[in-house]
């Protein structure tokens, strides 16, 4: 398939419209609640500095705006992506359960602190929308075993 430079941020139906909408509100809501954790991830896109080409290692361990580079690597991939998984009831059942593992309601601040709090992974600081994404990716490959697509 051709790729018609159609794009899910750039369709103007109003299914698109409505999920663009919830990307950006969680988004908005993670931003402006200063939710998640510092040096944790790209405040543009929440996907880890390490990953992120707009960001450049610091020899004390932080990181600093690379301005050479002006586009993200991967533009709204990780909220997309978790928004979308909210629709398949494994990975949701599994998402609200670890969030009853720490005592907290979706749809709230602490939902969102929640996820943005540090964690690391093979010496690579995040935060657990990063570690929401791999539980995702397992659900989405058992779907397509099981659909056998792949």
């Amino acid at each position: 398939m051709e790729n018609d430079g159609h794009s899910l941020f750039t369709c103007t139906r109003g299914e698109s419209r409505a999920f663009r909408e919830e990307v950006y509100g969680f988004r908005d809501r993670l931003r402006t609640g200063k939710c998640i954790a510092s040096y944790t991830a790209c405040f543009h896109y929440f996907l880890p500095q390490d990953y992120c080409r707009r960001w450049i290692s610091k020899r004390d361990g932080g990181f600093e705006r690379d301005n050479k580079v002006e586009e993200c690597t991967f533009p709204d991939f990780l909220l997309s992506f978790l928004i979308v998984g909210r629709s398949i009831p494994e990975y949701l059942s599994g998402y609200i359960n670890r969030l009853k593992d720490e005592d907290i309601e979706r749809s709230t601040r602490e939902e969102l602190l929640y996820l943005g709090r540090k964690t690391e992974i093979s010496e690579t600081e995040t935060n657990f929308l990063f570690i929401e994404l791999g539980y995702l990716s397992k659900e989405f490959e058992r779907y397509l075993e099981e659909k056998r697509i792949i």
